[in-house]
């Protein structure tokens, strides 16, 4: 499957848009944090299409992500993960939340029989 990342922006320093296409495959996770890796603090972090990932997503702060709509962007468990989106900070172990992001026009969705077992 073919990924579709593109970074829309200028030299100037000013903020991006930067466009994550999901293909409905598991590979999803892989294109989307692709796309979150090539933005800068301020961008805009656009997901397109219904994804599957079968690894969380690390979002990066000062940052915003953006579907293109609550019906059209659905990011879909496809494996067992304690988290589907997580924080940079949370992933290198800081005791602190890491910096403000923004979420916007998307819906995740759990899917219970992928949900790790174990207490929490």
């Amino acid at each position: 499957m073919v990924a579709l990342l593109l970074v829309l922006g200028d030299s100037t320093g000013k903020a991006k848009r930067v466009d994550a296409g999901c293909t409905n495959a598991t590979s999803d996770d892989e294109a989307i944090n692709a796309a979150i890796a090539a933005s800068r603090p301020g961008d805009e972090v656009v997901l397109d299409g219904p994804c599957r990932i079968d690894a969380p997503i690390r979002l990066l702060g000062q940052r915003t992500y953006r579907g293109t709509s609550r019906t059209g962007t659905v990011i879909k468990q496809a494996a067992p993960m304690a988290a589907m989106l997580v924080s940079d900070a949370y992933l290198s172990g800081e005791r602190m939340t890491g910096d403000p992001i923004a979420i916007r026009s998307l819906t995740l969705h759990g899917d219970r029989s992928e949900e790790p077992t174990g207490s929490w």
